[in-house]
């Protein structure tokens, strides 16, 4: 199998800056977002099976954090270590519904520095777009999130919670909170492959960030998750389970993800020929 070429001169690297042209800085990046649309289904497919099946458990690995985390906050709630507070929904069900929901964010955040780290020959030496390479990290989350779906409903029918029609909206819920990770793990991107440190501190940040967030208890206590951009996300994906509420913010929060994701993507593009560099 022949490697991958080398891309010319003029594909990663120019004699002028991007924005020194911007109409035609903006026409290469929608070109190249186009083009890479189905390659990035077809890269999906091609590693999220490989990876699956390299793990002894595969898909299994997808389901058992929830049930593990859950059982964990039962425990501690019921030997009255953790103060939780009341919570809408049986315990149990508000804990798992929420570490579905805080790893959709955190696998959202991670994929485009995975996908670019993890593709580095295909980075330096071929002339693919790398938003193909990022919208196969998209499909692979999107997927695990698809998974994940019915387990919400498996549990809430199993402590006898009947889900009602607006759990028909939960997905939406699920997508907001992947578009706002994945703009996330984007602007992070450009420092993210090139730096090590910069997964470490998100390393650090998530596991204040999780403490932060209503997952474990209930976000009517207050507190510092008020000011949490996932809790709106998280108290309305909960909720739709059994009712259409929408939490205070959630409008604001998706509103400014479909503001973060174009900026993130871009603000890439213009990193792209000294992340190339760096890497090569």
């Amino acid at each position: 199998m022949n490697s991958p070429k080398r891309p010319p001169a003029d594909f990663a690297y120019r004699s002028d800056p991007e924005l020194s042209n911007p109409r035609g800085f903006l026409t290469r990046a929608f070109a190249d977002l186009a083009s890479s649309l189905a390659i990035g289904w077809t890269l999906h497919k091609a590693g999220f099976g490989s990876r699956r099946r390299a793990a002894l458990l595969g898909w299994i690995w997808l389901v058992v954090p929830p049930f593990a985390t859950a059982a964990t906050c039962l425990y501690f709630q019921s030997r009255r270590i953790l103060d939780t507070g009341p919570t809408k929904l049986p315990y149990s069900l508000h804990v798992f519904i929420g570490v579905i929901v805080w790893q959709l964010l955190v696998d959202s955040m991670q994929a485009p520095i995975q996908q670019i780290r993890g593709a580095r020959s295909i980075v330096t030496r071929s002339t693919l777009p790398h938003e193909a390479l990022l919208i196969a990290g998209l499909w692979d989350v999107l997927v695990g999130a698809a998974i994940r779906l019915p387990l919400i409903l498996v549990a809430a029918l199993a402590v006898g919670v009947p889900p009602g029609w607006s759990a028909l909206l939960i997905p939406l819920g699920m997508l907001a909170v992947i578009l706002f990770g994945f703009g996330l793990g984007l602007l992070i991107a450009p420092l993210g492959v090139l730096y090590d440190d910069v997964q470490r501190a998100m390393f650090l940040i998530t596991g204040v960030w999780f403490v932060l967030t209503p997952v474990m208890y209930s976000a009517d206590r207050g507190g510092l998750s008020r000011l949490n951009p996932l809790t709106p996300l998280l108290d309305t994906t909960r909720s739709w389970l059994v009712t259409p509420a929408i939490a205070p913010g959630f409008s604001i929060v998706v509103s400014a993800s479909g503001l973060l994701l174009p900026i993130a993507w871009l603000a890439y593009r213009l990193a792209r020929p000294h992340i190339v560099e760096t890497l090569g």
